[in-house]
């Protein structure tokens, strides 16, 4: 097929007119050869009428039936696999390369995650803190406390620290928005860091997790600042077991290693962020992607704001019922005395009231003019 199809840019196709990320560049070439074999594609006048064989592969992809595999992959996936050969096809229509876009008509696919995240009650993190070895504890406290993501946090190296100012300086070229940030951290937390950058004991980590002559090490920074595994997922799936916490509850969804990231929006949100300020700490472009994705509403502060309310309700109703004995003192059989709490009392009382209604008169007047 003609070379084009191999196509991808290293100098201007990321946000921003930045480069695409290496994570990105190898995920769309892998795609593109994908589409090459599946669609037996040889040159790019082979994409003229494909629309029909490319909605059959993507149903393949999505009931599994590409491999044999009992499950198809998941909406996101399926969403990337489409989006890649699209934006191939309107971007050789716009270089002149076809005279229209093969895909035009190519319906677009949801790809919301299927999967719920699960934030971690502040007791499960503690557990799981305690049982990590010391790398991974200090990998997860600091996901827990700046909610970067995997990728971003094997980015970290020692001159990313600005103790001066207690922030964490993020290059454009390896954030997920290819944008240049400076997030918060505690003190403690960024002298520690420092400190065991210093040792270098993170890259020891990564010689003996790839082998000296992996080429996978040649993406990894000259002195990094954290360990962060191929599949820091299955990492965490270790400590997890060890602090006896389940991968899954029914209802509130699972825990994986960027459930970290969920639990540190979540607990920003509880702690009585603003929305924006929120969304920025978040580092998201649209506030109801931090909302309604990944802020949680944790079961347990639910039920203790709905205690706080309770006891509001409960003051004034025992409020309201004093008046209300008050104003009935001295008038025999009719006057009542049970607590709030006392449902069988006050319904009683409802009973006979309706049952010998009385003259209304005085301030009792008043109020049911």
């Amino acid at each position: 097929m003609d070379s084009s199809l191999k196509w991808q840019d290293h100098s201007q196709g990321g946000r921003g007119g930045r480069p695409w990320g290496k994570t990105h560049s190898k995920e769309r070439t892998n795609k593109l050869s994908w589409w090459e074999t599946r669609l037996k594609l040889k040159r790019l006048s082979d994409l003229y009428g494909i629309l029909p064989e490319v909605e059959k592969a993507l149903r393949d992809l999505k009931t599994g039936g590409y491999n044999g595999s009992r499950n198809g992959v998941s909406a996101k996936t399926l969403k990337n696999y489409a989006g890649c050969l699209r934006t191939f096809c309107l971007w050789s229509k716009k270089r002149g390369y076809l005279d229209r876009n093969p895909l035009e008509d190519l319906v677009t696919f949801d790809g919301a995650p299927e999967s719920i995240k699960r934030a971690l009650t502040p007791e499960e993190l503690g557990m799981v803190l305690s049982v990590a070895p010391a790398h991974r504890r200090l990998l997860y406290e600091v996901a827990l406390v700046t909610g970067l993501r995997a990728g971003e946090l094997r980015s970290l190296t020692l001159e990313c620290i600005d103790l001066d100012n207690l922030v964490l300086i993020l290059d454009a070229d390896w954030t997920k928005n290819r944008k240049p940030g400076r997030q918060p951290i505690p003190k403690d937390l960024a002298k520690r860091l420092i400190a065991y950058g210093k040792k270098g004991n993170a890259k020891d980590l990564y010689e003996r997790h790839y082998g000296r002559s992996d080429a996978r090490i040649a993406d990894i920074p000259d002195n990094p600042l954290l360990f962060v595994s191929t599949h820091p997922s299955r990492e965490l799936d270790k400590d997890l077991k060890a602090a006896g916490i389940p991968k899954s509850i029914k209802g509130e969804g699972k825990v994986d290693f960027h459930s970290l990231r969920v639990c540190f929006i979540t607990n920003i949100a509880n702690a009585g962020a603003t929305v924006k300020e929120l969304q920025t700490l978040a580092r998201h472009s649209n506030p109801n992607i931090t909302m309604n994705t990944y802020a949680k509403a944790r079961t347990d502060h639910m039920a203790e704001l709905v205690n706080q309310v309770s006891s509001t309700v409960q003051e004034h109703s025992e409020r309201a019922l004093c008046v209300h004995i008050d104003e009935n003192e001295g008038d025999g059989d009719d006057a009542i005395s049970p607590t709030v709490n006392d449902l069988g009392g006050v319904l009683g009382w409802w009973r006979r009231r309706d049952s010998n209604p009385r003259p209304v008169t005085g301030t009792r007047q008043a109020l049911h003019a």
